[in-house]
C-alpha cells in the first residue's frame, strides 16, 4: 500500500486549506471528504487526517473491521454505488429489483457499513437510446422505483429501539448459514430472516 498519493494528497490539502466548512472556530461542521474507491488492490491511504470516511464503490460483503484494521483508523465506511434498482437492460449494474437493492442495504448495515442509494428506472420500462429521459442517478428529481420506500422502512426499523434491542446484542441465524452468491461471497437476503 503506497504511503502517499502525491496528486490526491495535494488536492485534499488544498481543499482543507480553503474549505469554509472546516468546523473550526464554531463554523459550520466540515463537509465529508473521501475518494470514490473502486477495487481493493490499490487503495488510497484513508489514514490521512483529511479523509472523513471510506467511500467504496462496491457491494462486496466486506465489513467495517477490514478497513479499520487495514488502515489502523476508525472512520465510517460508505458503500457507494452498490449498483442500482433499474430497468436498463443494456447495463447489468442498472437492473436490480427493488428487493435486491434493499438487500444491499441490509448487507451493508449488517456489516457495520453505510450504503448509498440510487436508481435508473425509466418511466415506461424500455431503454432510451436517445438518452433524453431524466434519471435519478444523473439528475435527481423523481424517484420512480420501489426500493427507496423499502429502504426508508428499513431505516425506521433500524433506529427504533422500542421494537428490538440494539443490534450489537442480536444474533442472526441467517449469518450463521453457509450461503454463497454467484461471486462466491457469503450472502444473506433480508427476506430470509
Amino acid at each position: 500500500l503506497p504511503k502517499t498519493f502525491p496528486i490526491w494528497d495535494e488536492l485534499f490539502q488544498t481543499l482543507v486549506k480553503y474549505d469554509p466548512y472546516d468546523g473550526a472556530h464554531g463554523r459550520i461542521p466540515q463537509k465529508e471528504k473521501s475518494i470514490h474507491q473502486a477495487g481493493y488492490s490499490v487503495m488510497y491511504n484513508y489514514s490521512q487526517p483529511w479523509t472523513t470516511h471510506f467511500s467504496v464503490q462496491s457491494y462486496d460483503d466486506v465489513n467495517y473491521g477490514y478497513f479499520q484494521s487495514r488502515f489502523n483508523v476508525s472512520k465510517p465506511v460508505i458503500l457507494d454505488e452498490v449498483q442500482y434498482e433499474g430497468n436498463l437492460s443494456n447495463y447489468s449494474i442498472d437492473d436490480l429489483s427493488a428487493a435486491q437493492e434493499t438487500d444491499r442495504f441490509w448487507m451493508a448495515n449488517s456489516n457495520g457499513n453505510m450504503c448509498g442509494h440510487s436508481e435508473d428506472v425509466l418511466p415506461n420500462s424500455t431503454d432510451n437510446p436517445a438518452g433524453t429521459t431524466i434519471l435519478w442517478n444523473n439528475f435527481g428529481e423523481v424517484l420512480r422505483g420501489e426500493s427507496y420506500g423499502k429502504i426508508g422502512w428499513f431505516y425506521n426499523y433500524m433506529v427504533n429501539l422500542n421494537i428490538h434491542p440494539p443490534f450489537d446484542q442480536l444474533t442472526s441465524k441467517c449469518l450463521l448459514l453457509d450461503t454463497w452468491n454467484d461471486d462466491n461471497i457469503p450472502h444473506c437476503l433480508i427476506s430470509s430472516l
